[in-house]
């Protein structure tokens, strides 16, 4: 059963991602984190990915259980969001080179630490996400029950 609280777990993070990147262009420093050139398409893009994400929750709560479908959705909607991350910060198109050229780390590039922890953070957590949804379909289809988010019962 994929409940209200999942539902709500489910929305808050790309809802809060859709803020903050919108809210960065004009807020928090001087120089926006993100590079403001992506506007003409890659930060729309992101923002249509997140709505996408939000109807996904939508749909998985109407659905009301997991499935193999739902997997692969979700999948889809990771390789969405992943391939692009991960090409924009590998190839240094990601953060606002203003702001990185703000940033005073000693002898560390910041450009490059802040690189590599994006990259693998991204990676990490879209094969995190899929592998959990992965692991929820396969329970609820052997009938197993599943971990409701905020819940520690087993």
């Amino acid at each position: 059963m994929v409940g209200l609280g999942q539902l709500a777990a489910g929305l808050v993070g790309p809802v809060l991602l859709m803020v903050a990147l919108i809210l960065q262009q004009f807020t928090f420093t001087r120089e926006p984190v993100l590079d403001p050139a992506n506007w003409r398409f890659w930060w729309p893009f992101f923002l249509a990915v997140l709505v996408l994400e939000c109807a996904y929750q939508i749909w998985l709560h109407r659905r009301g259980t997991w499935t193999h479908t739902v997997t692969l959705v979700n999948a889809a909607l990771g390789v969405l969001a992943t391939v692009p991350l991960v090409w924009l910060l590998a190839g240094h198109h990601f953060y606002n080179p203003a702001f990185i050229a703000g940033l005073d780390w000693g002898d560390a590039d910041p450009l490059t630490w802040l690189t590599d922890i994006g990259v693998v953070v991204v990676i990490a957590v879209a094969v995190w996400d899929v592998a959990e949804v992965a692991v929820r379909a396969e329970r609820a289809r052997r009938g197993l029950a599943t971990q409701e988010p905020g819940s520690w019962a087993r």
